[in-house]
């Protein structure tokens, strides 16, 4: 309570119910109250134009795109790094999004029979209200990222890449993070509609001579818990083992053979 006549030391918080209704309302802008009224993911709160059906058709070459997008990177990546941008795509509708969360979902009911590979939709920004929106969700699971980079991925297995002149393994890790991002430019209007794809690289770096091979995980940019760590390292040695010994060498072989 700003209170009239006194230096701004002596301002106070009041009890609600000591504080008359009629100047709430005259202090409170009418958009702050309806955002109130409706706050939660704002894409959720956006009809769909197509039947959910036709949406999951429209989002298929989308799925396709992040698993060739990341199977590229996977060639390229040179140093571990947390929270690298997959793709950017500078059209997507809010439905979109929304249907893309479900396709996700999908494939983790159906091929991986199992709930908890990916989290729902929650608002980062303007849930009630302001000028920026983001809503977000992850795909935690290390298979269900497998599955969406696997199809594409001609170099190596699932998520991982064994480079053939150093023989180092690059993983694309969990969490993979997606963004919607929009800014309210007018009642109705959005402006513009972008989706942000983040990911993580993981890697194991042989090392000669009698050294042991080394994990590299970018600690500058997250914090990984050593459960995390260890879930990581589980998923680097079952992809290398589906390679094969041909793709890594021995004592890389025998360094994983405990996790594996």
């Amino acid at each position: 309570m700003r209170w009239t006549g006194w230096a701004k030391k002596y301002d106070s918080w009041e009890p609600a119910e000591e504080i008359s209704q009629e100047l709430l309302e005259g202090f409170v802008p009418p958009t702050s109250k309806r955002a109130r009224e409706h706050s939660g993911p704002y894409t959720l709160s956006v009809a769909a134009p197509i039947e959910p059906e036709a949406a999951a058709a429209v989002v298929k070459p989308w799925v396709g795109t992040v698993g060739r997008k990341a199977a590229g990177l996977l060639q390229r990546q040179k140093q571990a790094w947390a929270g690298k941008m997959l793709e950017h795509m500078d059209t997507c509708p809010s439905w979109l999004f929304v249907a893309l969360h479900a396709t996700f979902k999908q494939m983790a009911t159906e091929q991986l029979q199992g709930s908890g590979h990916m989290t729902e939709i929650t608002s980062v920004k303007g849930g009630c209200g302001g000028v920026y929106i983001e809503d977000q969700f992850s795909i935690r699971s290390a298979k269900l990222v497998e599955l969406i980079v696997a199809p594409h991925n001609k170099a190596g297995h699932g998520a991982l890449v064994v480079r053939e002149q150093n023989k180092v393994a690059v993983m694309l890790a969990p969490p993979l993070e997606f963004s919607y991002r929009s800014k309210r430019v007018a009642d109705g209007e959005h402006q513009p509609e972008e989706l942000y794809v983040n990911g993580h690289f993981v890697m194991l770096v042989p090392r000669s001579g009698n050294v042991t091979p080394r994990w590299a995980f970018d600690e500058e940019r997250a914090e990984y818990s050593n459960l995390n760590k260890h879930a990581y390292k589980i998923a680097v040695a079952q992809a290398c083992k589906a390679l094969g010994p041909r793709a890594i060498s021995k004592k890389v072989v025998e360094f994983l053979a405990a996790l594996a």
